[in-house]
């Protein structure tokens, strides 16, 4: 009798996992992988980078200041305290602490600085994606095709995910990457963890740990498909259902336990605050129903957000409403977050939420449809364009160093970016098409296997999160967008690599579906 692939022991008790073959050509089609992940890097001549990326390197200098004698990363006196940039007010930089910058990522970027190799991290962007794709590759290759190349089929997925914008975040001197490190970690553990090896969840679990602490959207994410996990994982098995969600819920206690010793270090060693830009507000303002709610409830001394109305008040500019603008502008006419008293700030920061549920409590339909427009938006907004650095990001980024080769500059690709809209036109072409592949291969009935459908119903559903987190809750932008859509590629290929005749063609065995599942040609 023909024994099931997911029931395929190595004799001692656990599953015989797929050995390294191919020699030569497995190490060939790992260096491949590894080229697609670093094509964009080696063309431009070096990293990309953002406005955000200085204050990473700033703040990961200042931290690590604090223990070791490092080399400054500035050409010129480092304007700040030392340690973090305010993000509320710059003039009340030893009062705030701006909590949207990660101490992790801030220590990584700030120490390759120091050292002046600020280039590696593109290496290690390229290093941690290729095994955020290697195993579910390899977890799906031991359940369901043990005699799989995983070389080979690690290889093919990267290089057509790289088709997108893969590259370009492996390049890019942010943490964004991580995103969608994240949201494969989570997928993974959702489909297999309850026929992992203990190595694997810890490998897994590790992954999505890291990626979930470089940022604090990250966190929000994964609150985001906490309950979706749940009930797919109760949908597709009872056994040991419980356990993908636990792991999740493990996550985001690592998430949270980062952001509470961050806060509390900075408050014992520095006796200053973190705190988060109201994001949120500015947001319900942006789409008109928070204004409404404070143009109905204002003035008052018990709703703080009243003193922004007042701020925003000062002129008729229709830009004052501008999320972006109402945060960050300095410009009088506009009015904004930065013309108000550092205490009021932070009573409006510290009452964001509290500001949403009484806007959501008062307008819940409209609250709702502004989200979803605005998660829809950025659905649509995948453009490369904001990885690229334009002459202001280079004119912020001057007074820096850290780079191996000199200052931050221009590269190869920067410099004229006339590609870029062949480019962008192409892009829309690779995930419509893989879009279309995806969704027709998981919808087709007991065609791939039951785990490698939630993977992939996980990766969908985290596209979405992320859209939703930074589309509907901040602001819209390529970036958001981009950072993530690599994985409509990802997910239409590992969907073909393990169709049952794909599968077998692919590796010249034969293979046979049976209830969904590809037969080993092994016999009991």
């Amino acid at each position: 009798m023909q024994e099931s692939p997911a029931n395929i022991t190595d004799g001692k008790g656990g599953s015989s996992a797929p050995a390294f073959r191919g020699g030569v050509a497995g190490v060939l089609w790992f260096f491949v992988a590894l080229v697609g992940c670093l094509y964009i890097y080696f063309l431009n001549g070096g990293p990309t980078f953002y406005f955000d990326t200085g204050s990473y390197i700033d703040r990961g200098y200042g931290l690590l200041s604090h223990f070791f004698d490092i080399p400054t990363v500035r050409n010129a006196a480092l304007n700040l305290d030392g340690s973090v940039v305010a993000e509320l007010d710059p003039k009340e930089t030893v009062r705030a602490v701006g909590g949207t910058r990660s101490p992790v990522y801030s220590v990584i970027v700030g120490g390759l600085a120091s050292l002046r190799h600020l280039e590696a991290i593109a290496w290690i962007h390229a290093a941690l994606v290729l095994a955020a794709i290697w195993l579910p590759i390899r977890i799906t290759a031991r359940h369901f095709f043990a005699d799989m190349s995983v070389a080979k089929s690690v290889g093919l997925t990267v290089l057509l995910s790289s088709l997108g914008s893969l590259p370009f975040y492996v390049a890019f001197i942010m943490p964004d990457i991580f995103a969608p490190i994240l949201i494969l970690m989570l997928a993974t553990l959702t489909a297999y963890s309850r026929t992992m090896l203990w190595w694997e969840i810890l490998f897994a679990f590790s992954l999505a740990g890291l990626a979930i602490v470089v940022h604090i959207s990250h966190i929000a994410m994964a609150v985001l498909l906490f309950p979706c996990i749940l009930v797919l994982a109760f949908l597709y098995s009872r056994k040991m259902w419980w356990f993908a969600p636990l792991l999740v819920a493990m996550l985001l206690g690592v998430g949270a336990g980062e952001q509470f010793g961050f806060r509390a270090a900075v408050s014992s060693n520095s006796g200053k605050e973190v705190t988060i830009l109201p994001f949120l507000t500015a947001r319900l303002i942006h789409d008109q129903v928070g204004y409404d709610y404070l143009e109905s409830h204002c003035p008052s001394d018990d709703i703080p957000t009243c003193k922004l109305f007042q701020s925003l008040s000062i002129s008729d500019d229709p830009m004052r409403f501008t999320a972006s603008h109402i945060l960050f502008s300095r410009e009088s006419h506009l009015g904004s977050f930065q013309f108000i008293e550092y205490s009021e700030q932070k009573e409006i920061a510290n009452r964001q939420f509290g500001f949403f549920f009484d806007v959501l409590k008062q307008y819940p339909f409209r609250t709702a449809i502004s989200f979803l427009r605005n998660t829809l938006v950025q659905v649509k907004m995948n453009s490369v364009d904001m990885t690229l650095q334009s002459a202001e990001i280079i004119k912020f980024m001057d007074a820096l160093n850290g780079l191996s080769d000199g200052g931050f500059e221009d590269g190869r690709l920067t410099s004229d970016v006339s590609w870029l809209g062949p480019v962008n036109i192409l892009h829309q072409l690779l995930y419509g098409i893989s879009f279309s592949v995806a969704a027709v291969l998981v919808l087709w009935p007991r065609l791939l296997p039951g785990q490698v459908r939630i993977l992939v119903i996980v990766i969908g559903l985290g596209i979405l999160a992320n859209a939703f987190i930074l589309g509907g809750v901040s602001q819209p932008a390529t970036r958001y967008g981009s950072r993530v859509i690599w994985l409509l590629p990802f997910a239409a290929t590992f969907c073909l690599i393990f169709t049952p005749y794909f599968a077998g063609s692919w590796n010249n065995q034969s293979a046979v579906a049976k209830d969904g599942k590809v037969a080993t040609g092994r016999k009991t």
